[in-house]
């Protein structure tokens, strides 16, 4: 039995405020959510799980998913676990990656999975090669789903300390941009810090060898760099500083040549979204072993977060904000999309639930 510190049941989890124009924002900006926005957030949640299809009888479809290896793709995780996907009709063969932008690249993109989860930052950066990929919906999203970890011996105390370090992190992902708006929240660029790009699983052995004093990342990562540095770490989170979606991610051509897998996926999300809400403890529970990570911390990433299967307008805003950062970064880059709403495809959750589609076209 688990010696974590049973949670009290919510009727949705924990989310801040949207920004409004900007997706990094200073953690000045941040303001602790008012009971409105709980009360509202739940009603939706309740009405949209009550206007969900009834399950069905139908013939099973194969279909592959590019799941992350993190806490952040708990809803597949979820319905792996529970059946959903068989229940509405899905043989499912999930391919397991260290993170979105590989799910994205390797898998979706290389042909080995029909779909795949990835935040919106590996997207963007795709769209510039792959004009056919398409976002049905968010299954996740936070502005604290991601953790600075550093090394105490390296001078590292505070957040402000980061000035002149060498820090590591995936390169053109959430965590990636994750670290420029840490940097930015202090007053600092990329330019006061050493990056150093590495891929994802490679992070915490790096940090525990010394080769970087600190990187920006999400669990199981940091799990896994506390369990080799215990108390020789420092773990920094910034509420605020970035609201990230999850983003389930397909083809055009897939979506146009089985659209009714399309909505048996979605569908088969909205149980798991039902599940997680009414069985909290259970989900962390299966997310951990899933990821093999600390319960406590998964805990604390699903109760930061929201996760629910939906469209929502801040998502155009935020992908704008983002293109802005890319071509800051690499003058060119995130020029060639100049039409978001263009690659997101509503159609598939408007004919499953279209309450849960709240994006203005």
């Amino acid at each position: 039995m688990s010696s974590r510190p049973r949670r009290l049941h919510r009727t949705a989890r924990r989310v801040r405020p949207r920004p409004s124009s900007s997706a990094c924002n200073s953690a000045s900006l941040c303001q602790k959510p008012c009971g409105a926005v709980f009360r509202f957030v739940g009603l939706l949640v309740l009405f949209l799980t009550a206007c969900s299809e009834p399950e069905q009888t139908q013939q099973p479809e194969a279909l592959r998913i590019g799941v992350p290896n993190q806490a952040t793709s708990a809803l597949v995780h979820l319905a792996l676990e529970r059946g959903y996907f068989a229940k509405r009709g899905l043989q499912v063969d999930p391919v397991f990656f260290d993170s979105g932008k590989l799910a994205l690249a390797e898998g979706l993109l290389a042909g080995r999975v029909d779909y795949a989860l990835s935040a919106e930052i590996p997207f963007l950066w795709q769209l510039r090669h792959e004009d056919d990929l398409r976002v049905l919906a968010s299954v996740y999203s936070s502005d604290n789903a991601n953790r600075i970890v550093g090394r105490r011996d390296r001078g590292i105390a505070t957040l402000s300390d980061l000035r002149g370090k060498v820090i590591g992190t995936q390169k053109d992902s959430a965590v990636h941009y994750f670290l420029y708006c840490v940097l930015r929240a202090q007053g600092y660029t990329e330019a006061d810090v050493t990056t150093s790009f590495l891929a994802a699983r490679d992070l915490p052995s790096a940090l525990a060898e010394g080769r970087i004093d600190a990187f920006s990342a999400r669990e199981p990562y940091v799990s896994e760099a506390l369990d080799r540095l215990g108390d020789a770490a420092v773990v920094f989170s910034l509420p605020g500083a970035y609201l990230q979606s999850e983003l389930l991610v397909g083809r055009l051509s897939e979506l146009a040549g089985k659209p009714q897998v399309a909505r048996r996926l979605l569908q088969a999300l909205i149980d798991a979204e039902d599940d997680g809400r009414k069985h909290a403890d259970e989900m962390v529970d299966i997310v951990a072993r899933h990821l093999g990570a600390d319960p406590r911390r998964i805990a604390r990433v699903l109760d930061d977060g929201f996760n629910a299967v939906l469209l929502d307008q801040s998502l155009l805003p935020l992908m704008e904000a983002e293109l802005q950062w890319m071509a800051g970064s690499v003058p060119g880059n995130g020029d060639e999309v100049t039409d978001i709403l263009r690659y997101i495809a509503t159609e598939p959750l408007q004919a499953v639930n279209p309450q849960r589609v709240l994006i203005v076209q």
